[in-house]
């Protein structure tokens, strides 16, 4: 008798182990205390706390041992242990404060609090006796001694203290008859099954059994597969296996328990006796359990595997190709795949056909049974008598293949993936990840290969008359699909839009690796194009075949007429060329432009797209000497060109003249354009500096604002010829009434002939209408101090003080403020001093 195996439980992950992080020597100490007493060097931080919090620890466990010591006596005061624990927590405390650890520095107010807090402490738990600290301390301490108390066993003293006897014990009795316990399997929720493709331990399920009365002691249970007719009996012993599930009435010993026994073979299991401790038997309803198998499905092969290619290409060292593997055509349906479908019949089948990240669904139901299936038998029989095989038949599972005929018409990688199957039992299979290639078809759908031709219908190829067999045209293909491909194609000497007999045509072929490749025309006639095939498909080129026809041609020709200029300035038109072409357009000239002066040359290309007659303008940029020399000209038919003659012109580029005002070549901004205030009749210089080749001429224009509004401005232009030195001095007329003077520089023109126009900012100068006027108010303010005549100069009058005294002369000013008025003061006896000041 045999009893399965227990399936050892997952093990539970170990607990993450918290890390705490500690600083060492170098962190950062606070600010409240100095450097620790003890040099880190010596002894790092983490190490001084952790002697610190050693020592704490055993004075609080020696404290706690006494303090229990206590207990136990009831609680009995101590004077002599409140004075040791005040003075160790105290001078603990001290030490730590003055090692000044880091982290651990923290004020001496804040030590002495600490400190305080220990003595009273200590007052309760050595001094007062009735205090509610000292209460929780018993408390806490009779359950702990509880907890650790040992039984101790006492010889029963029988009735009325006098040892047992073997007579009964007198009195009344009452006794409880309780009704049968009752046992029987739970299967309301589900119907068990077994996945027997799995490894034994893994395949192990559990019958779960409710037990209604006494717990039971033992279970025996029968197992009869469903392809035999033996009958197996199996005993669990189950009474340290119990879980109370609910009580029926508080204080009886009736109860419902619930159980697993562990199984791991598919058939029908049925209770033969459930027993008590004390052997009673239980009732059994419902003791039959069917355990079938579940269902599962893959995808496999339908062909044979070539074990003789696969052994031949991994000892090569290639990889072989998946049995699971297909590549087809669009449009072609799937061969060679099934779907290996087991369970107990009938069985619904779902897999899915993924296509990029979309996915779509099929289901085939009823596999297995082509008539709808039997109703089951009941098998709650009795547990030692077998059940006839034809009964157990609708429980057997057996295994269904199921054709794969799907059509894929996108190229690219579909996958067909089994999502689940569904036995009679509502079984379901698990459903396993996408990469295993039990559940996992990889259909790879290859394009259809096309081919391109670099011409379209009816276009035109050109051969150049008595050219070598070598330089003949050439068609260009393009493939897209796998290599390698095989093109069929023939060339016939009919001509353009004539009829092709085919039987007349000269099948020929290509066969390239290549994504590129080309035929050569070396006849007069047209080339169709008839199958093409890759690696995977073949498909027939069919409509309008692509032709290229061949026909004789000239090369393009060149001819100039132009008029160059010798010498032209940066920016102007420059030499005009008139470019005549003889060909098939567009054409492409391409000429070489060299500066002399710097050896610098590039080759330049002009472009015409239409016509047979263009004009070709010379103008470079930057100053110096040119040289044109045209090299080649192409057109449609000769896209690489053709050499012309040599034909060379020469011109010069001179510099751009320019003028400016001095100011801006020092400053920026509104600072760099001159501006002058000044009085009628003073002389103003504009400074301008020019450049390029001299002499210049100065063209610039005087536009004069009165200051009176209904007066118009009045406008000059002026032209300043023979210019030779770099530097001018522009003079600006300011004998005006009054108002604004505005200076703007049109343009200048240098010995080249070169002319350039000006857009600079104007200089600005103000004439001021009238000069500021000052005079002593004598008149008035003689009157109010009493003058006394000058004999000397009886014009001028004199005004006595006192050695000491100032005196204040009163001025009068017009103008606009603010003013600078200098005055000169002066002794009679000695030389006079000049004196000024500022008058807002």
């Amino acid at each position: 008798m045999s009893t399965p195996r227990r399936s050892p439980g997952p093990r539970s992950p170990a607990p993450a182990t918290p890390v705490k992080l500690i600083d060492r020597a170098g962190a950062a100490r606070p600010v409240t205390g100095g450097s620790p007493l003890i040099p880190l060097r010596l002894i790092d931080a983490p190490l001084q706390r952790l002697y610190v919090a050693s020592v704490a620890a055993g004075l609080v466990a020696v404290k706690a041992y006494q303090c229990w010591a206590l207990v136990g006596d009831g609680l009995r005061q101590s004077p002599g242990l409140f004075i040791q624990w005040a003075v160790l927590d105290t001078l603990f405390l001290l030490v730590v404060w003055r090692l000044r650890i880091p982290l651990l520095a923290f004020p001496w107010f804040q030590y002495l609090f600490l400190a305080i807090l220990a003595v009273l402490l200590d007052t309760q738990l050595f001094l007062f006796r009735h205090t509610v600290i000292t209460y929780a301390l018993q408390s806490a301490g009779l359950q702990v001694l509880g907890t650790f108390q040992r039984w101790r066993a006492v010889a029963y003293a029988g009735l009325y203290g006098r040892p047992p006897s073997d007579n009964p014990i007198l009195g009344r009795h009452t006794v409880h008859v309780l009704p049968h316990s009752i046992a029987k399997f739970d299967l309301t929720r589900s119907r068990p099954c077994v996945n027997t493709r799995e490894a034994s331990t893994a395949a192990v399920i559990t019958l779960p059994i409710i037990v209604n009365g006494t717990a039971p002691a033992t279970i025996q249970f029968t197992h009869q597969p469903f392809t035999s007719a033996v009958v197996e009996t199996y005993s669990e012993t189950v009474s340290n296996r119990k879980k109370k599930l609910a009580r029926v009435q508080k204080g009886e010993d009736w109860s419902i328990y619930h159980y697993h026994l562990q199984v791991q073979l598919p058939g029908v299991y049925r209770l033969l006796h459930v027993r008590d401790d004390m052997g009673a038997e239980f009732r059994l309803t419902s003791q039959a359990a069917v355990v079938t198998e579940c269902p599962y499905a893959r995808v496999e092969s339908a062909e044979p595997a070539d074990t003789h290619g696969g052994t031949l290409a991994r000892w090569l060292g290639w990889s072989a190709p998946s049995p699971l593997e297909r590549n087809q055509c669009p449009g072609d349906r799937v061969a060679g795949l099934q779907v290996d479908v087991f369970g107990v019949p009938p069985l619904n089948l779902v897999y899915g056909r993924r296509y990029l990240s979309s996915e779509t669904r099929v289901t085939v139901d009823d596999i297995g049974t082509p008539k709808p299936a039997a109703p089951l038998p009941d098998l709650n029989t009795p547990a030692d008598v077998p059940i006839p095989l034809d009964q157990l038949a609708p429980y057997c599972a057996a295994t269904f293949a199921h054709p794969l005929s799907d059509v894929f018409t996108e190229p690219g990688d579909h996958f067909l993936v089994v999502l689940g199957v569904t036995d009679r039992f509502d079984h379901q299979s698990p459903i396993i990840p996408p990469g295993q290639s039990t559940h996992l078809a990889h259909v790879r759908v290859h394009p259809l290969p096309t081919v391109q031709l670099d011409a379209t219908d009816g276009v035109v190829r050109r051969l150049v008359a008595g050219s070598p067999p070598d330089q003949a045209p050439t068609a260009a293909l393009a493939f897209q699909g796998t290599a390698p491909f095989h093109l069929t194609y023939s060339l016939t000497a009919q001509a353009a839009g004539a009829v092709v007999n085919p039987a007349e045509e000269e099948i020929k072929s290509l066969t390239t690796n290549r994504a590129q490749a080309q035929v050569r025309l070396n006849t007069a006639g047209s080339l169709i194009l008839h199958t093409l095939r890759d690696a995977h498909c073949t498909v027939r080129i069919a409509g309008a075949h692509p032709r290229v026809t061949v026909e004789t041609i000239t090369p393009p020709l060149l001819t100039m007429t132009a008029a160059p200029i010798k010498a032209a300035c940066v920016g102007e038109i420059g030499s005009l060329l008139t470019l005549n072409l003889q060909g098939e357009p567009p054409f492409r000239v391409t000429y070489r432009q060299t500066h002399v002066d710097r050896r610098d040359s590039r080759t330049l290309q002009a472009q015409v797209d239409e016509g047979h007659q263009t004009t070709l303008r010379l103008t470079p940029s930057v100053v110096g000497r040119y040289t044109y020399e045209f090299l080649a000209v192409a057109d449609r038919n000769f896209p690489r060109g053709v050499p012309v003659r040599n034909t060379r012109y020469t011109q010069v580029v001179h510099p751009q003249p320019n003028a400016i005002w001095h100011s801006a070549r020092k400053q920026v901004g509104s600072a760099a354009v001159p501006r002058h205030e000044v009085c009628r009749t003073d002389r103003v210089t504009l400074p301008v500096d020019l450049s390029g080749t001299g002499p210049w001429t100065l063209t610039y224009q005087v536009v004069y604002r009165p200051t009176e509004a209904d007066e118009p401005p009045v406008t000059t232009p002026v032209t300043v010829e023979h210019l030779t030195g770099n530097h001018y001095d522009l003079t600006v007329n300011t004998d005006v009434p009054g108002g604004s003077i505005t200076v703007d520089l049109l343009s200048v023109t240098d010995a080249n002939h070169c002319v350039k126009d000006l857009a600079l900012p104007e200089a600005t100068v103000r004439v001021r209408t009238h000069r500021p006027t000052v005079a002593l108010q004598c008149a008035t303010w003689i009157d109010r101090h009493r003058p006394i005549s000058n004999e000397a100069s009886p014009d001028i009058p004199t005004v006595w003080f006192h050695q000491g005294d100032s005196v204040n002369f009163p001025i009068q000013l017009e103008g606009e403020p603010p003013f600078v008025v200098t005055y000169r003061s002066r002794v009679p006896t000695a030389r006079g001093s000049s004196y000024s000041r500022n008058v807002t």
